[in-house]
C-alpha cells in the first residue's frame, strides 16, 4: 500500500522542500531524478509551476498508449492466470506489466538525448580549437623557417663582409709596404752636405753646382735631381744641404766623390 507522503517509485519518504513532482492523473508522488520521476533539479526549476501541475508520471503515460483491444486482453489473462494458476500466463502478464517501466526507461533515454547533443557540441568545439591551433603552429613554424633563412642570409652577408674587410686589409698592408719601400727607396736617394757656406751673391743651386764641378760631377739637373734645399740647424751651425735623387745610383756616385771633400778643403780649393 502506498502512501501519499510516500515515493511510488522508491517506497520512501518525500521531501518537505516541495522539491518533487505529482502526476495529474493518478495524483502519487514522486521523487526528482531519472530513477522517480525522470525529472532533473534543474529541469524542476525552469519548468514552472503550469507545467508542474500538467506533468504525468511514466506509468500513466504508457497507459494512455495502450489500446483498449491491449487493455482487455491483459484483464483477459490476468483473470485466466487467476483462476487456472497457469505460469504462462503469469510469465506473460509480468512481462506486460513491465512495459510502463520500459517506457520510462525509454523516457530517461530521451531526456538524455540534450546532454547528448551538448556533449557533441562540445567535441565540435573542441575539434575547431585543434584546428585552429594546428593552423597557428603551422604558421609560427613557417615564421620560424623564414627567420633560420634571413639569419642564414645575413652570416653569409657577414662572411662576404669579413673577406672583403681581410682583402682590404691586406691591400692597405701593401700600399702601407709600397710606401714604406718608396720612403726607404727616397731615404736612400737623399744626400746630405754638411758645413757648406751660405753665399748672399748666390742660390744653393749654383752652390751645389759649384762644389760638383770641384768634385768632377755633372751639374744637377731636374732630370737628375728632385730637390735641393737647406735644413734649418737647432744650434746655429751651418745648415745642412740635403739633395734628392732621381736614381739611386747618381746618389752614390756623389757619395763617392764625397770623400774628396777632405782632400779639397786642405788644399783650400773649398772652405
Amino acid at each position: 500500500m502506498y502512501y501519499l507522503d510516500s515515493c511510488i517509485a522508491r517506497h520512501s519518504a518525500l521531501p518537505n522542500d516541495g522539491k518533487l513532482m505529482t502526476c495529474a492523473e493518478c495524483k502519487l508522488s514522486y521523487h526528482l531524478g531519472q530513477i522517480c520521476s525522470g525529472i532533473a533539479s534543474n529541469t524542476f526549476t525552469t519548468m514552472g509551476q503550469a507545467k508542474r501541475h500538467a506533468w504525468v508520471c511514466k506509468t500513466c503515460r504508457a497507459s494512455k498508449k495502450r489500446t483498449s483491444l491491449q487493455l482487455q486482453a491483459d484483464q483477459t489473462l490476468a483473470s485466466e492466470a487467476t483462476a487456472a494458476n497457469n505460469p504462462l500466463l503469469l510469465e506473460i502478464m509480468n512481462r506486460v506489466e513491465s512495459l510502463p517501466q520500459l517506457h520510462g526507461k525509454l523516457d530517461s533515454l530521451l531526456s538524455m538525448k540534450a546532454e547528448v547533443v551538448k556533449l557533441t557540441k562540445t567535441v565540435q568545439d573542441l575539434e575547431k580549437a585543434v584546428t585552429e591551433m594546428t593552423k597557428d603552429y603551422r604558421d609560427v613554424t613557417k615564421e620560424l623557417e623564414e627567420s633560420q633563412k634571413t639569419v642564414k642570409a645575413n652570416e653569409a652577408e657577414l662572411s662576404a663582409l669579413k673577406a672583403t674587410m681581410q682583402a682590404q686589409a691586406l691591400e692597405l698592408q701593401q700600399i702601407l709596404e709600397e710606401e714604406n719601400a718608396a720612403e726607404q727607396y727616397s731615404r736612400n736617394a737623399n744626400l746630405e752636405i754638411h758645413g757648406l757656406p751660405t753665399h748672399t751673391d748666390k742660390n744653393l743651386h749654383d752652390i751645389v753646382n759649384d762644389l760638383a764641378e770641384k768634385l768632377e760631377l755633372p751639374n744637377l739637373s731636374p732630370d737628375g735631381v728632385t730637390a735641393v734645399h737647406r735644413i734649418p740647424s737647432k744650434r746655429g751651425d751651418t745648415p745642412t744641404v740635403s739633395i734628392r735623387f732621381k736614381l739611386v745610383s747618381t746618389k752614390e756616385r756623389c757619395s763617392e766623390a764625397r770623400k774628396k771633400l777632405r782632400a779639397l778643403h786642405d788644399s783650400g780649393k773649398i772652405p
